[in-house]
């Protein structure tokens, strides 16, 4: 019985093939790895377990099995070397963020409570923060909390407000790296999110293309402030930008395995985020429209297959977050049910309508009904996305939002509006401003491709036939929309602004690099061969020109440190209470911040705060209460007059960028601030 011969090995490729193929690969695995850890930080800490000896290894092996599972960018020629580019530029950047990063030690905005949780995590594994003492001091004293600005104390602990996905990477970047690694990590995460953008620009447009959308993100203003601080923006563009070019890959390949890793990504997104539903839902129904275009019987079970892979994972990541919120912020949760409540049941009614319309019975129907070219709908459905955004753009000509129910915001908004001159009006939202707000950033020339792009790459998927840039293009504009409609937010630049960069800022710059991609090609088709050279050389120039536009808006603010000198302020506070020999202390709510969760993080202290001018039977009842020493803080000496002495702790001067309202920033504000100590009874 003759042997079947085994077909002898091919001959081995060279080193520099292998070497090429694993750069234009590492831009996927970074970031791929940066979700991996994600989700392990997120679930060890929900468990009580943050611990960089645990949670590191359980990550790179996770991560070694994701790399090698997820679907892989199919290299194309000037890959590898573009790849490259990236990486470095991606570097070289960050090496230049970590010597701006600000010093967000002190509740301001969302920076303020992150880092603080960041530091809290750099030394414990679990993000709830004991009170201690302090809870039974504000049970018996009227007029004495143990609450602190954007931390409630709930069962003798305080929780922050907001998901944990966040404070868990910059938690375990403390423990591995100290203080200043808390800090620097926002600058890490957009690196990694440049990346992800690059990654996802270059399904769409290309390698050498997709550097563009990167670069003109790393420049612009926003993009700066929200990576140098913490916020969870960075961190959701990374997980959006991997997911939709996961998608792509996935619809491409048809393979469900594919999708579910696609789902997975964005799911991360949901879980980093209370609105990280609102990108899930675009995804599901991304999916779902793909599978109702699709006129082939077996081709659209697979498709069907595809939704269910990447709907299962991406709700149950999303649903991760809900349990973190009630877990670790429940008063965060219950003050937002009424827009996380409808946002997570209309996120269940969108799966459930969409897996409905692509069961086969009903499919086929509709199917039967579509007409079979797809020109008159393709030019209908680019139609409707020019119209659409022709509206959103001249909304400022015609449109005055008055969005704005929540006093504290309407206060917030009146005395800006004073402060530069405007008209009062309070109730002003300045939705209408979204995407002139973007214009300021990144240019007027690039928000114009962008939003031609969305029009044609629609029309160009439904009239090819293109699953995967019909997938894509849905995801995006759908997950962008919302926060472009009406931002929700204090509208002061830049902070109003950061809506808009998780999906919306990421979307318009691949997708007018896509524009821009198109038209230089028409240009160069139409053009004698011996003048296509210098053609290629104007229109390179124009890109890069559209590109680096974000350098023509730069001002003082693009490289302050906001908060600078804060650390140094709080460990010279810590400093203070040690030499009294003191852990107790009464903190009274004084501008320009409360202190009450700096002092109990950074110091390790117990704290409880009032809001009113301290007398001698408070303090006494407090120090009664206590069964010990206590020190009386404030940024006002006024507040100590019936205490004691005042004793003067520090004095800083810090930066910060200056709020505006009418126009981007681009003055740096200073505050000065002195940190005030009484010892009652001296």
């Amino acid at each position: 019985m003759s042997r079947v011969r085994p077909p002898a090995p091919g001959p081995a490729r060279p080193w520099s093939a292998r070497a090429a193929d694993g750069l234009v690969h590492l831009p996927d695995a970074l970031v791929v790895l940066f979700a991996v850890l994600a989700l392990v930080s997120l679930v060890a800490t929900l468990l009580g377990a943050l611990h960089a000896a645990l949670v590191l290894p359980v990550a790179g092996a996770l991560a070694v099995l994701v790399v090698r599972s997820v679907p892989h960018h199919a290299p194309r020629r000037g890959a590898a070397p573009a790849a490259g580019v990236a990486l470095l530029a991606a570097a070289a950047w960050a090496c230049w963020g970590v010597t701006h990063v600000g010093q967000y030690v002190v509740v301001a905005r969302d920076p303020g409570f992150l880092t603080l949780e960041g530091l809290w995590l750099a030394g414990h594994p679990d993000a709830s923060v004991p009170v201690g003492g302090a809870a039974a001091v504000a049970s018996a004293v009227p007029g004495v909390l143990a609450d602190a600005e954007a931390f409630t104390q709930v069962g003798g602990a305080l929780h922050a407000q907001g998901n944990k996905t966040v404070p868990a990477l910059l938690g375990l970047a403390g423990q591995v790296a100290g203080t200043h690694a808390v800090l620097a990590a926002g600058v890490v995460i957009g690196a990694v999110a440049l990346l992800a953008v690059y990654v996802l620009g270059r399904e769409l447009v290309g390698p050498v293309w997709a550097l563009l959308p990167p670069t003109t993100l790393a420049l612009s203003l926003p993009f700066l402030t929200f990576t140098r601080s913490a916020y969870t923006e960075p961190t959701t563009t990374a997980l959006v930008a991997l997911g939709v070019a996961l998608l792509v890959r996935a619809v491409r390949s048809g393979r469900a395995t594919h999708a579910a890793w696609a789902g997975c990504a964005v799911g991360l997104a949901g879980a980093a985020r209370i609105d990280g539903a609102i990108v899930v839902g675009a995804l599901v129904v991304a999916l779902a429209a793909v599978a109702l275009v699709t006129r082939d019987t077996s081709v659209r079970s697979r498709r069907r297959s595809q939704l269910d892979a990447a709907a299962a994972p991406a709700l149950a990541l999303t649903a991760l977050g809900y349990v973190d919120l009630a877990l670790e912020s429940p008063a965060y949760l219950v003050q937002h049910l009424p827009f996380a409540g409808p946002l997570a049941a209309g996120l269940v009614l969108t799966t459930v309508v969409g897996r409905s319309l692509v069961a086969e019975p009903v499919a086929r129907r509709l199917v039967g009904w579509r007409p079979d070219p797809a020109g008159r709908a393709a030019d209908v459905l680019g139609g409707c996305v020019a119209v659409v955004a022709l509206v959103l753009v001249s909304r400022p000509w015609w449109l005055v939002s008055r969005s704005v129910d929540d006093a504290g915001v309407a206060g917030a908004v009146g005395r800006q509006q004073l402060a530069e001159g405007l008209p009062l009006d309070p109730t002003r939202g300045y939705d209408e401003m979204t995407l002139t707000w973007l214009a300021w950033y990144v240019g007027w020339p690039l928000l114009v491709l962008g939003l031609t792009g969305a029009a044609l790459v629609v029309r160009r998927a439904v009239r090819r036939a293109d699953a995967a840039l019909l997938a894509a293009v849905v995801t995006l504009l759908l997950g962008a929309l919302p926060y472009v409609v009406r931002v929700s937010i204090t509208p002061d630049q830049l902070w109003a602004v950061r809506r808009l960069v998780p999906v919306a800022v990421p979307a318009l710059l691949v997708l007018g690099v896509w524009a821009l991609r198109e038209g230089c090609r028409a240009v160069v088709r139409r053009q004698p061969s011996s003048r296509v050279p210098a053609v290629r050389v104007v229109l390179g120039a124009a890109a890069v020109l559209v590109a680096l536009w974000p350098l023509s808006v730069w001002s003082q603010v693009h490289d302050v440190a906001e908060q600078d000198g804060r650390l140094d302020e709080a460990r010279a506070a810590c400093a203070r209470l040690e030499d009294v020999g003191v852990s107790r202390v009464l903190w009274v709510h004084s501008s320009p911040f409360q202190y009450a969760a700096t002092l109990r993080i950074v110091c390790d202290v117990e704290v409880v705060q009032t809001f009113d001018v301290p007398t001698p039977g408070l303090v006494e009842d407090v120090t009664a209460a206590w069964g010990g020493a206590v020190a009386v803080m404030s940024f006002d000496p006024g507040d100590l007059a019936l205490v004691g002495p005042a004793q003067e702790v520090v004095t800083t001067t810090v930066p910060t960028a200056a709020r505006r309202i009418a126009g981007r920033p681009f003055a740096v504000e200073t505050t000065t601030s002195s940190l005030w100590l009484a010892l009652p009874g001296t």
